[in-house]
Parts: C-alpha cells; structure tokens; sequence
C-alpha cells in the first residue's frame, strides 16, 4: 500500500456491513502501520468502530490519498476534492437500476471522471459496468481485505 485509504460512509451504525468494513480497514491498519487508514462520515451511531479514526465529512475535501466510496452522494462529494488520487467506487448494482434519471447526462458528468475506479459486487454488474463505462478493476463480493488489497 503506497497511498494513505480513506473510506466516505455518510452514516454509520451497527449492522453487518459495517462489521465487515471495519474489520477491512482494521486489517489495513495492522498490514500497513506507517500509512493512515480513516473514515470520513457525518452520522455515527456505531458503538465500536475498531480502533479506526473517524472524521467529519467536511474533512475529507484535504485528505491526501485514495478514497473508497459505496453510494452516489459520496461520489458526488468526492469527485470535487483536489487532492484525492483515485477514487474506488463500490458498486453492487447498476446505478440507474430503480431510479429516475431526468437524461444520460447527470450520469456521464458522475462517472466522466480519469481517477474514478469501479469495484463491482458480482460478475454480472461488472459486465454491466464494463458495457456502459469502463471494466471494474475487481469483483469483490464480501469486501474483505483480502479480496481489494492487490487494487491498493
């Protein structure tokens, strides 16, 4: 791992995804000692966050590193922060999947972006992504450790 990781959660609390998140970013943590490993969020209802440092979302705009996000309003925020190096986004299924977009525009101007990376939840949604897009750089199912530190 060469580049300080940051992790866009806008809300936490105490549900199994979490647990995994958190148990990622503890083993980060314990196989990179000299680089930061936080998370940026503006809601916390998490009782144990595993040692991992949490900071207010207005901070992430100085972060200096790699940012993983799992939604489009973390998208969003990130894509608009100078500093960021590449930004992995988590995808699990089509963003326009059950949604109303007013026109192919609003997407293009999300995803238009040189340092934005897909990580995709299955083979299918990668299929979609590489389709439309451009190919996810790895299917990561469980979001593990052990599944996305090649990609760090």
């Amino acid at each position: 791992m060469k580049k300080d990781i940051g992790f866009i959660l806008l809300s936490i609390d105490n549900s199994k995804t979490y647990d995994i998140i958190f148990k990622c970013l503890e083993d980060m943590s314990k196989d990179n000692p000299y680089n930061q490993v936080c998370v940026f969020n503006s809601q916390n209802k998490r009782i144990d966050n595993k040692k991992t440092p949490i900071f207010h979302l207005n901070q992430a705009k100085f972060f200096n590193g790699n940012l993983f996000v799992f939604d489009t309003v973390s998208l969003l925020f990130a894509k608009n922060f100078v500093c960021v190096d590449k930004i992995y986004f988590y995808v699990s299924s089509p963003l326009w999947i059950g949604k109303q977009y007013s026109n192919y525009y609003e997407i293009h101007n999300l995803f238009n972006q040189e340092n934005l990376e897909f990580i995709a939840n299955n083979q299918e949604t990668s299929d979609i992504y590489e389709i439309c897009w451009k190919k996810p750089i790895t299917i990561s199912g469980d979001m593990s450790y052990e599944s996305i530190k090649e990609i760090i």
